[in-house]
C-alpha cells in the first residue's frame, strides 16, 4: 500500500506559490526564483493533478472497510479533567479498530452504585482507586475474590462467563493472594507476588490499573537522607539533616538544625480529627503519636505500639491485641511532660471515630469495630467484624489524641453540653475541641511551640521515646519484621545502621502561603527549604538551578482503572480485551496527559518498587491487536495514520473524510489554473 504525505508548511508554500503569485513584494520575489528553476506552472498544475489521481485512483490507494465492529459506551466523572483526557485518548486508540466509543461523563462520582447496579447502561468506568485499595503492595482487596467485594463487584471474579476462556483457578489466586498478604518474610512475598504478575497480567487485561500519578518534590542539595517515598517522618527517623546551607538560604533565613516548610491549603486548625489537607496531615504526624510507622513498603515498624497479634474468633470476627509502651507522654508549649500516653487514649480516639459525630473520618475499619476493652495502661484490644488487608494500616496510621483533655465536661458559649460518654454529647462544636485546634498538645517526636493560624514552629520532642533494638514489632506474636527499626528491608543480613538518637533536625518551621507563584518564589529565594508540587510540569520551573536537587517521587494511593462490564458478551472474550488494551499507547498517553503520570501494568502499585513489575503486562502493538480482531471476524484498519512527523503536523492518509480531501485538491487546482490565467492575461 503506497501512502503520500504532504507537510502543512509545504502545502501552505503551494498556496502562496499559486494563490498570491500576482501580488508583490515576497511571494513575488520568491515566484521568480521558482521560475528560474524551470517551475513553470504547467507543471505545477501537472503536479496537483497526479497528487489528486493518486489520492484518488483505488487501485494506488486501498481503503480499509469502515464498517463498525461494535460500539462501547464509557462512564466517566466530567469534572475530572485527567479521566476526560484518557476517555479522549481512548476514543483515538480504538478507532482503527472500528470500534465506535460513546462517552457519558456525569458531573459527580457515583461507580460504585453504578457498578453495584443489577443493570449496567455502561460497557467501562474510567475511575481512580485510592487509599486502602492501592496503599499496599498486595493486590489483596482487588483480586481476593473469598474476602474482597472489589474482586467481585467489580472485576468480576465470581463471574464464570468473565473466566470461562483466560484458565484462570480462582481458587489459585486466592491461595496466592492470601499467601502474600500472610508472609512475614519480604524476600518471600516478592517472590510470591512475582509470580502472581506473571501468571495473571496477561489474563487480567483490561480490568487494572492504567496509571498512577507521579508529582515532585524540590529541595536543596545539602539536605540529605530525604526519602520522599518514605515520609518526612520516617526521613527524620533515618537521619534527615542538611550537609550545607546554600548562600541563598543563609539571606533567606536558614540554618543547619532547622527545615522550613509550607502549608497551601487553609484550614480551622490542627485537630487530626478536622484535618482534611496533606500539609496539615504531615504536620500532625510530626506531633501525634501513632500505634505505627509504617515505612515505603507498608511494613509496620514501632511508634507508640510494640506489638500486635490477631486472634480469629472463629464468628466472623477478630481480635486484634495491641501492646503500647510505657515511657510515653504528652508535652506542653515547652516540651515538659503532663499526662502519659495510655490504652485510654488509643480507645478514646477510635471511640471518637466509631461514634456518628465526625463522618468525613469514617473508613471500612472504624465501621466494623463491634468493641474496644483495655485491659490496663499498656493493653487494650479491637474486636473487628470481618478481616481486611488494610485493617493494619487503618489501626496503626491513626493519629492519637489526649483523651485526658478532651473527655471532660464539654461547652458551648459558657452554657455547658455534657460530657461525650454519659451525655453522648457531640464534641464538634464545644469550646473545649475549638481551643485544642488551634493549640493542641503534643506527644510525638516534635511538640508545638507556636501557633498563630496556619503559621507554626515545632520543636524536637526531649522526651520522645526514640525506637532501641529492643522495640522489636512482631506478626502476630512471633516472627519479628527486622530488630532494628532502621533496617528497612526487613533482611537479618543488613547490617546495623549507625542512626541518630535523636532527630537532627530541632526546629521545623511552617509557613501558610496559598498562592502557587508565591510559593515558588518564596523556595527561590531561599526562604522555603522543601516544597511539594502535584504536577511534574513544575520541574521546568528550577530546571537552571542546579543547586537545587529535583526528587521526582510516587504517592502510592492513587491509580486509574478501567473497569470492565462483562454483562456485555463482546466484552468476554480474551482476545477481545487483550486487543482493546494493546491499542493503548500507555506511554503516549502518560506524555499526552502532562500532569505527571506513569504507566502502569500490574494491580502491584508503582508506589512500591521493590514489588511491582510491568514485564508481564500488555505493552502497545497495535499489530497484535489488529490480528485478534481479524482472527475473530472483524474487519479493522492495517496500521495507525501517523499524526506527527519529525514535529511537522501531517495531513493524514486517506482514509479521513475521502470526499473532503478531493474537495480541497479540486479546489486548489482549480484556484491555481484560475490565478495563472489571470497572470497570463495581464
Amino acid at each position: 500500500m503506497i501512502q503520500y504525505y504532504l507537510t502543512i508548511n509545504e502545502l501552505l508554500k503551494f498556496i502562496k506559490l499559486g494563490l498570491f503569485r500576482n501580488q508583490k513584494g515576497a511571494h513575488k520575489d520568491e515566484l521568480i526564483k521558482v521560475q528560474k528553476n524551470n517551475y513553470s506552472m504547467y507543471k505545477v498544475n501537472l503536479a496537483f493533478f497526479v497528487v489528486l489521481v493518486l489520492l484518488t485512483n483505488p487501485s494506488v490507494y486501498s481503503v480499509d472497510s469502515q464498517t463498525q465492529n461494535f460500539s462501547v459506551t464509557i462512564l466517566y466523572n466530567s469534572d475530572n479533567q485527567n479521566l476526560k483526557s484518557v476517555v479522549s485518548n481512548l476514543q483515538y486508540y480504538w478507532e482503527p479498530l472500528n470500534v465506535k466509543v460513546n462517552i457519558v461523563g456525569l458531573p459527580y462520582i457515583t461507580f460504585l452504585s453504578e457498578l453495584n447496579s443489577q443493570t449496567k447502561t455502561w460497557d467501562f468506568a474510567l475511575t481512580s482507586f485510592d487509599n486502602g485499595q492501592l496503599n499496599y503492595p498486595i493486590p489483596y482487596t482487588l483480586y481476593n475474590s473469598q474476602n474482597s467485594v472489589i474482586a467481585n463487584i467489580v472485576f468480576g471474579l465470581n463471574d464464570s462467563r468473565r473466566l470461562q476462556n483466560t484458565g484462570i483457578n480462582m481458587s489459585q489466586v486466592n491461595e496466592l493472594t492470601k499467601l502474600a498478604y500472610e508472609t512475614t518474610d519480604k524476600a518471600n512475598r516478592q517472590t510470591v507476588l512475582a509470580e502472581f504478575q506473571k501468571k495473571y497480567m496477561q489474563e487480567w487485561l483490561i480490568d487494572l490499573p492504567l496509571l498512577t500519578k507521579l508529582g515532585v518534590q524540590f529541595t536543596w542539595n545539602g539536605l540529605t537522607n530525604y526519602d520522599p517515598i518514605s515520609g518526612l517522618m520516617n526521613s527524620i527517623y533515618s537521619g534527615l539533616k542538611w550537609n550545607t546551607i546554600e548562600q541563598t538560604q543563609k539571606n533567606g533565613g536558614g540554618a543547619n538544625d532547622t527545615l522550613r516548610l509550607v502549608i497551601q491549603d487553609g484550614s480551622s486548625g490542627f485537630n487530626p480529627m478536622f484535618s482534611l489537607t496533606s500539609g496539615e496531615r504531615q504536620l500532625e504526624r510530626l506531633i501525634f503519636p501513632k500505634l505505627f510507622l509504617f515505612d515505603k513498603q507498608y511494613n509496620p515498624h514501632p511508634d507508640m505500639g510494640i506489638y500486635y497479634k490477631t486472634t480469629n474468633n472463629n464468628d466472623g470476627s477478630y481480635t486484634w491485641n495491641i501492646g503500647i509502651r510505657k515511657n510515653a507522654s504528652w508535652v506542653d508549649l515547652n516540651g515538659n511532660p503532663i499526662h502519659k500516653i495510655t490504652s485510654k487514649d488509643v480507645k478514646f480516639t477510635f471511640d471518637i471515630l466509631r461514634f456518628p459525630w465526625i463522618a468525613s473520618l469514617k473508613n471500612d475499619f472504624t465501621k466494623r469495630i463491634e468493641s474496644i476493652s483495655i485491659q490496663n495502661d499498656t493493653n487494650l484490644s479491637f474486636k473487628v467484624n470481618g478481616f481486611r488487608q488494610s485493617d493494619l494500616f487503618y489501626l496503626g496510621n491513626q493519629m492519637l489524641i489526649p483523651e485526658f483533655k478532651l473527655n471532660t465536661t464539654l461547652t458551648f458559649n459558657g452554657k455547658v453540653l455534657g460530657k461525650i460518654y454519659d451525655d453522648k454529647i457531640s464534641p464538634v462544636s464545644s469550646q473545649e475541641w475549638q481551643d485544642f485546634a488551634l493549640l493542641p498538645t503534643s506527644g510525638s517526636m516534635y511538640y508545638l511551640s507556636y501557633a498563630a493560624g496556619l503559621v507554626a514552629d515545632l520543636k524536637a520532642n526531649p522526651n520522645f521515646w526514640w525506637p532501641v533494638d529492643s522495640d522489636v514489632l512482631s506478626y502476630n506474636g512471633s516472627k519479628p519484621i527486622g530488630s532494628s527499626f532502621l533496617n528497612w528491608n526487613d533482611n537479618p543480613q543488613t547490617p546495623q545502621i549507625e542512626r541518630p538518637t535523636k532527630p537532627l533536625i530541632s526546629k521545623i518551621s511552617y509557613t501558610y502561603i496559598e498562592d502557587k507563584i508565591n510559593l515558588f518564589l518564596q523556595f527561590s529565594n531561599g526562604r522555603l527549604d522543601l516544597v511539594d508540587s502535584r504536577s511534574s510540569d513544575s520541574l521546568s520551573l528550577f530546571k537552571n538551578k542546579p543547586e537545587i536537587k529535583r526528587i521526582n517521587y510516587l504517592p502510592k494511593d492513587r491509580g486509574t482503572t478501567i473497569i470492565v462490564n462483562y454483562q456485555n458478551p463482546i466484552l468476554r472474550p480474551y482476545e477481545i480485551r487483550r486487543a482493546l488494551l494493546a491499542a493503548i499507547n500507555l506511554t503516549q498517553l502518560t506524555i499526552s496527559l502532562g500532569n505527571g503520570q506513569l504507566a502502569q501494568y500490574s494491580p502491584v502499585s508503582r508506589g512500591f518498587p521493590d514489588y511491582y513489575t510491568g514485564a508481564y503486562g500488555i505493552p502497545y502493538n497495535f499489530t497484535v491487536a489488529r490480528d485478534l480482531f481479524r482472527s475473530l471476524g472483524y474487519s479493522v484498519k492495517d496500521s495507525v495514520s501517523p499524526t506527527n512527523n519529525g514535529g511537522n503536523n501531517i495531513i493524514p492518509s486517506l482514509p479521513i473524510n475521502f470526499s473532503n480531501v478531493v474537495t480541497i485538491l479540486t479546489g486548489i487546482l482549480v484556484g491555481v489554473y484560475i490565478a495563472y490565467h489571470k497572470r497570463k492575461r495581464m
